[in-house]
């Protein structure tokens, strides 16, 4: 149960850690040589996702030295791994556009990222959060592609539809706005680097 929450939020939270001085460590390169600079960011998250698909062997060992129930309903995992890569795209290329301009915001986002590990339901059921404050997790993104995964993966459950719908809009959305927020400051990158 916490090795499926942890790994999602592990890739997430370093994807996006990563990411976002990526366009700063890389300016030696960008400074020199034109290249496309999305493509800095990406590579960064690819090989953070490359990391975790490696990882996903441990959790797969774990699950046949307990003899966990593997069910079909574990083909909807690939889904949600898609889902999150893509969502992870959006909001890395959104912090890195914003740490060119505002280099102490990855000081603020460690902040941020560690309240949101601790609102993710990674080490304690969700049904224990009364009933008035589940709204922490229902704000919370990764909450959903966590809950979605362990549906597939731990419980052997099909997720529910409305799960997947908001896994799919958010990862959408957070890459529409990535990529638009991206490519009209692009430009400005070199001014500030």
């Amino acid at each position: 149960y916490m090795l499926c929450g942890f790994l999602i939020f592990n890739f997430f939270s370093s994807s996006t850690m990563t990411s976002m001085k990526s366009l700063i460590f890389a300016s030696g390169l960008i400074t020199k040589v034109y290249i496309p600079k999305y493509i800095i960011t990406i590579s960064t998250i690819l090989s953070n996702f490359i990391f975790f698909l490696i990882s996903l062997i441990d959790l797969v060992l774990i699950m046949i030295v307990t003899r966990a129930d593997i069910t079909v309903n574990v083909l909807y995992a690939p889904i949600y791994l898609i889902f999150l890569f893509i969502f992870s795209c959006g909001i890395s290329l959104m912090l890195a556009t914003v740490t060119v301009f505002f280099r102490d915001i990855e000081h603020i986002y460690g902040v941020l990222i560690t309240a949101l590990h601790f609102a993710s339901a990674i080490f304690y059921p969700a049904d224990i959060i009364p009933q008035k404050y589940q709204f922490v997790l229902q704000f919370n993104p990764i909450y959903y592609f966590i809950e979605g995964f362990r549906d597939s993966v731990y419980y052997g459950v099909t997720p529910h539809i409305y799960n997947l719908l908001v896994c799919f809009f958010l990862a959408f959305i957070s890459l529409v706005i990535g990529v638009l927020v991206f490519e009209r400051n692009q430009d400005k990158f070199i001014l500030h680097i």
